[in-house]
């Protein structure tokens, strides 16, 4: 299996998880990542080595909208297309199960980025109740 591979729902345990989360600079939240995990509608994962260093997941209602979330790419790894590529197989897949809505929140410094992989801004108004990232 070539290492850069997307692997979809590859078993991905919250130690991991927690520190790619680490990695990138986000709060682990240790004790809640194996029910987030467990929770999330699928998940795409690239492995190192035995270390994660790309994952992206999706939360849904199973019927309508597919939520991506916690896209992250290890710093040592950035710039090297593996965040399109994580986005990019989300994306067919859902397209592909008949998803008419999928979103996501953005930083607005990767807005770019987003477009560039088919997502359009349709407004401003994130509004968050509880801790950051």
């Amino acid at each position: 299996m070539d290492k850069r591979e997307v692997v979809k729902n590859r078993k991905i345990s919250s130690i991991q998880f927690a520190n790619l989360r680490i990695t990138v600079g986000w709060n682990s939240y240790s004790e809640k990542l194996e029910t987030a995990l467990q929770n999330s509608y699928c998940q795409y994962s690239i492995v190192e080595e035995d270390r994660l260093i790309g994952f992206v997941r999706v939360i849904s209602d199973h019927s309508l909208h597919a939520y991506i979330a916690d896209l992250m790419v290890d710093p040592r790894y950035q710039k090297q297309g593996l965040g399109r590529l994580l986005l990019s197989r989300a994306v067919e897949d859902l397209k592909r199960e008949n998803f008419p809505f999928i979103e996501l929140i953005y930083n607005p410094e990767l807005e770019t980025f987003y477009k560039k992989l088919g997502f359009e801004i349709i407004g401003a108004g994130i509004i968050r109740n509880g801790k950051n990232q």
